[in-house]
């Protein structure tokens, strides 16, 4: 079983590069850290299943392109 989404936390990183942080490697062992910190959360609230909300269910509408922007139809 995959315990963690290596997309998402590369996607994490960079996107905490691009906001200034002072090098990739530091933004990369945050994103990391934050992924960690997530999967603890879910396994000390007992959730076993993946979890959409509202944000992540109205990007499924949006078209985005491969930085995550949206892209107009």
């Amino acid at each position: 079983m995959k315990q963690y989404n290596l997309s998402s936390i590369m996607r994490a990183a960079w996107r905490i590069f691009r906001k200034g942080v002072q090098s990739f490697a530091v933004a990369l062992r945050m994103a990391w850290a934050n992924a960690k910190a997530h999967n603890a959360a879910k396994a000390a609230a007992g959730i076993s299943e993946d979890t959409h909300t509202w944000a992540g269910w109205w990007m499924y509408t949006k078209k985005v392109d491969k930085y995550d922007r949206i892209v107009d139809k």
